[in-house]
């Protein structure tokens, strides 16, 4: 999967219809380091891809109810591209793209989470 230029960004959003169930719809997609982070109105979808390898990645599948903590990283007046989701005692950190906004998923993140 391609990361760069505006072709990645269909691409995630068509590979990310390939996890919804029934009665789900996506909120917003937004493009990591290395591959994607989805929010739909149900859960947060996200694909771990291993930097090394192109070829082994999992698919993160959390419920909003079963996210204990979401940090965000900020180092000194800004933020950096950092979100670490905490469920169930295990952290999975997203590094997002430079050009996404780390702030506009953590926010949308919180609300789901608060809902």
């Amino acid at each position: 999967m391609g990361i760069f230029g505006g072709g990645a960004k269909k691409e995630n959003d068509r590979d990310v219809t390939q996890y919804l169930i029934d009665g789900e719809s996506v909120i917003s997609v937004h493009s990591l380091m290395i591959d994607y982070a989805a929010l739909t109105n149900k859960r947060v979808i996200f694909v771990d891809r291993s930097a090394a390898s192109n070829t082994l990645s999992n698919t993160v599948s959390i419920p909003f109810s079963r996210i204990d903590t979401i940090e965000l990283e900020n180092k000194a007046l800004s933020l950096t591209n950092k979100l670490t989701i905490i469920s169930r005692g295990k952290s999975y950190d997203l590094k997002f793209n430079k050009d996404e906004d780390v702030l506009e998923f953590y926010k949308k993140l919180t609300e789901q989470i608060v809902k």
